[in-house]
C-alpha cells in the first residue's frame, strides 16, 4: 500500500503542495494515481479532500492561495488573545466551493482520513472513509475540512450537531504514525507499505534556564511558544516511530528554517513575499532530494518505478 501523508501548517501547506507539484512535473505522474490512501492533518487535510475529489494539483494549489490570502488577510486588535483570530464562516463558505456537495461516502476510489478532535465527547476522531471508531459517510467533505482545520486561537470549534470539532493537530499534526496504524489495521502488513510524508517546514527555538526558568502562562502563550513546543515535540515521535517501523520505506520531506525565515514564515504567512519564500524551499529541498544518491533512490521508490 502506497500512503501520502500530509501534516498540517496553515498557509506553510503552500510548501506542501509546492513538493507535490514538483513530484508530479518531474517524474510525469499524478499524486493521485499513485498512492492508495492519503492522510492529512489541518492544512494537510484540505489538500487531502482536494486530491481524493480528483482536482487537479495545479488548481488546488491555486485554489489553496487564494483562500488563505483571504481568510488570513483580516486580525481584529486583541484576537487571538480574548477571542480567536479569524471568524470561522469565510473557512466554511471557501470549503463548500472548493470540495461542492460531495460527502465521505462518495468517495470509493481511496482511502482517506483527516484526523480532528471531538472536544464534546473529549477523544480523538479519524474521519474518513475507513474510519474505525466512528461512521462519518453523511458528512460533507466540506465539513472535514472545517473539523480538522478548526485550530485553535486562530478559529472557533466547528460545530456539527452537539459535536464541537477542533484542528487534529493538536494532537496530530504530522499524521504519519496515524496513517501506519490505520493501515495495520486494515490488514496491510509493514512490509507492504510505502509511506511519503511532505511536512510544512521546521524550527527550533532552545530555551536556556535562564530565558525560561521561570516563566508563566503568560510567558509561554506569547507567540505560540507552547504550540511550537507541542507540535514540534509530536512531530518528532511520529518521525521516530515510522522510521523505526518501516526503516526505508518511509521518506519525510520537509525543510529546516531558521533566522528570518522561522520568525516570518507562520501559519498566517501570506504574503506574496512570503508565499513565494516558501515555493523557493519546496523547490530546494526537492532538488536536493533528487541529487542525493539515497534519497532519491527512496523517492522513486515510493512512486514505484
Amino acid at each position: 500500500m502506497r500512503i501520502l501523508v500530509l501534516s498540517g501548517g496553515g498557509m506553510l501547506g503552500i510548501y506542501t503542495l509546492r513538493v507535490l507539484e514538483r513530484i508530479e512535473e518531474y517524474y510525469r505522474v499524478s499524486i493521485y494515481d499513485k498512492f492508495d490512501f492519503i492522510c492529512g492533518t489541518s492544512a494537510g487535510g484540505i489538500i487531502t479532500l482536494g486530491l481524493v475529489s480528483e482536482m487537479p494539483l495545479k488548481k488546488l494549489s491555486e485554489e489553496f492561495e487564494r483562500i488563505g490570502k483571504d481568510i488570513f488577510r483580516e486580525r481584529g486588535f486583541l484576537r487571538g488573545i480574548v477571542s480567536p483570530n479569524y471568524s470561522n464562516e469565510k473557512l466554511k463558505q471557501h470549503s463548500k466551493g472548493l470540495l461542492g456537495d460531495k460527502r465521505v461516502r462518495d468517495i470509493r476510489d481511496k482511502i482517506f482520513s483527516c484526523p480532528s478532535f471531538n472536544y464534546t465527547r473529549f477523544v480523538p476522531e479519524e474521519i474518513g472513509n475507513r474510519s474505525f471508531n466512528t461512521n462519518h459517510d453523511d458528512f460533507f467533505l466540506w465539513e472535514v475540512a472545517c473539523a480538522t482545520s478548526a485550530a485553535p486561537t486562530f478559529f472557533p470549534f466547528y460545530a456539527k450537531g452537539e459535536d464541537y470539532f477542533v484542528d487534529g493537530g493538536v494532537y496530530l499534526n504530522n499524521p504519519s504514525l496515524h496513517a501506519i496504524l490505520l493501515a495495520k489495521r486494515m490488514g496491510t502488513a509493514f512490509s507492504s507499505m510505502r509511506v511519503l510524508n511532505i511536512g510544512t517546514t521546521y524550527k527550533k527555538t532552545p530555551i536556556t534556564w535562564d530565558t525560561a526558568g521561570r516563566w508563566g502562562v503568560f510567558q509561554w502563550l506569547f507567540r505560540r511558544r507552547l504550540l511550537d513546543v507541542m507540535l514540534s515535540s509530536q512531530e518528532q515521535l511520529a518521525l521516530y516511530e515510522a522510521r523505526n517501523m518501516l526503516k526505508g520505506r518511509f521518506l519525510s520531506v520537509n525543510s529546516f528554517i531558521e533566522g528570518k525565515d522561522a520568525r516570518s514564515l507562520n501559519m498566517s504567512a501570506c504574503s506574496d513575499a512570503e508565499i513565494s519564500r516558501l515555493r523557493y524551499l519546496a523547490d530546494q529541498k526537492f532538488e536536493e532530494i533528487i541529487s542525493h544518491p539515497r534519497r532519491g533512490v527512496e523517492l522513486r521508490g515510493m512512486l514505484e518505478f
